[in-house]
């Protein structure tokens, strides 16, 4: 996937047809997986439900905990959001979706905190 992408998967509940992203659907409820190699996941808006694939829902995960370390890390170090989006050279929000785990961060992110997060 490339640095800075957001989650794209997109899920479709079966009861009310509204879309959002595996982001909107996962962070609103717990999924329940199926045989078929798809989750189950509760619609936000209704008490239908959506899917996505098992590879989708891991990827979410995988973005959540790489957030959850991003601001560990930013915070272990004292660095306010916007002073590491300014030494980072992208914006705030940028960064906020990063550590939300609704992007991927990018390579320049991740040297830094490999760097230990010196600004």
């Amino acid at each position: 996937p490339d640095a800075g992408a957001a989650m794209t998967a997109r899920v479709e509940c079966s009861t009310c047809k509204g879309t959002g992203s595996g982001v909107a659907f996962v962070d609103y409820g717990p999924p329940r997986e199926h045989e078929s190699g798809l989750y189950s996941i509760p619609c936000p808006r209704c008490d239908g439900v959506g899917s996505m694939t098992v590879a989708d829902h891991a990827r979410h995960i995988q973005l959540r905990a790489e957030g959850a370390r991003l601001r560990a890390h930013r915070v272990a170090v004292g660095a306010s959001l916007r002073a590491l989006s300014e030494r980072l050279g992208v914006s705030a929000t940028e960064v906020s979706s990063w550590e939300r785990g609704k992007a991927e961060m990018s390579a320049t992110c991740r040297a830094w905190m490999t760097a230990g997060g010196a600004l």
